[in-house]
This record gives structure tokens, sequence and C-alpha cells, in this order.
């Protein structure tokens, strides 16, 4: 997200890392993944583009968790606490992102927060990803 003057470019800096170079982050409106074969076009989607960290909006899924899927990618994922099936938003993180997950803060149907963790050198450095894809 761009802040007042600041350009595009300074907003897509890569960020700094001792195993990597930059950190892939994406957002999607999915509509649902309530359907048979959504999480499996997630994934397909996931990989095609090299992502580390997906939030994704307009899951339909209940309560708040996590799910492993068998592709390896981790759903963390937060909606509604009763059986209407709409809203909710989830972060998919792969394999540098898992490893790096601190915690995970559900905040209703709207928002989620994940927050990662980036060794560099002695010092220990707290990103946190706020998704919140609803105004």
């Amino acid at each position: 997200m761009k802040e007042c003057g600041q350009s595009r470019k300074d907003s897509t800096h890569p960020i700094a890392s001792s195993s990597i170079k930059s950190l892939r982050i994406a957002a999607w409106n999915v509509r649902t993944l309530y359907q048979a074969g959504k999480t499996a076009q997630l994934t397909t989607e996931v990989k095609r583009y090299r992502l580390h960290i997906l939030g994704v909006s307009e899951t339909h899924w209940l309560q708040s968790g996590q799910k492993t899927l068998g592709s390896g990618e981790l759903i963390l994922f937060s909606g509604r606490e009763h059986n209407q099936h709409s809203e909710g938003v989830a972060l998919v993180l792969g394999n540098y992102a898992q490893k790096s997950l601190r915690g995970r803060e559900p905040h209703g149907e709207r928002i989620i927060n994940g927050i990662i963790s980036d060794e560099v050198k002695e010092h220990q450095h707290e990103h946190s990803a706020d998704i919140c894809p609803y105004k």
C-alpha cells in the first residue's frame, strides 16, 4: 500500500532477508471457497505466481482456524460464527511464510492478522500482515 508521497517503486521495494530476496504477497477476492475444487484452484494460482503469502477475501467459510492442504500450503481463516456462508477472509502461506509464522489473530469475518518473523543476523524482526478486504 502506498502512503502519501510514496512512489509505486518505493512501495514495492523488496524486504531484506537472509534467505530470500523478496517476499511475494498478493490479494484475491475468490468469491467463495465453499465449493468443491476451489482450494485446488487456489493452490494452483499460488504456485503459478510463486507467492509466499496470499490474502483471500470472500472465503464463505465458517468459524476461524487453520488447514494444511495436501500440496503443503497452510490456510489461516476467519469467518462468520453462525451458519450463514458469506464473507470471510484467509491467509494462504507457502513454505517460507509458514516457517516464519509466529502467530495469528482472527478478528471476525472481515479481518485476519498473521504475524511473521524474519531473522536477520542476531536480530529478529516481526512483521504483521493484516488482511482487511472490506470497506
